[in-house]
C-alpha cells in the first residue's frame, strides 16, 4: 500500500503469504501480519516472507501430518493437498 497520508491517519495492513511461504515478519521487527500503523511521518514498511520447509527428518519422525512419496527417483512430501520438494518449494 502505497500513498499520501496525513499524520494521525490509520493505515491497517495484512501480510498474506503465498502458498509455500510462511509470514516471519515486517521489515520493523513488529510479527503480527495483521496490524495497524499511525502515521507519524514519511515510512516504509515491508513484509518479510520465507519458503516452508519440510525435512525428511521430520516425517520419517512423524512430527508433523505429512507422507514421504518418491516420484521418478526423487524425494517429495505431501501435506495436505500439496506437494513439497525437500528444501519446501511447492512441487509442479
Amino acid at each position: 500500500m502505497s500513498g499520501n497520508y496525513p499524520l494521525g491517519y490509520v493505515l491497517n495492513v495484512y501480510a498474506y503469504a503465498y502458498d509455500g511461504y510462511n509470514f516471519v515478519r515486517w521489515s520493523d521487527g513488529n510479527t503480527d501480519s495483521n496490524r495497524s500503523i499511525t502515521v507519524e511521518g514519511p515510512m516504509s514498511i515491508t513484509a518479510i516472507f520465507e519458503p516452508i520447509t519440510v525435512g525428511i527428518d521430520d516425517v520419517q519422525n512423524d512430527k508433523i501430518e505429512s507422507k514421504k512419496i518418491i516420484r521418478n527417483g526423487q524425494i517429495f512430501i505431501l501435506r495436505g493437498d500439496k506437494i513439497y520438494t525437500i528444501d519446501g518449494r511447492v512441487a509442479q
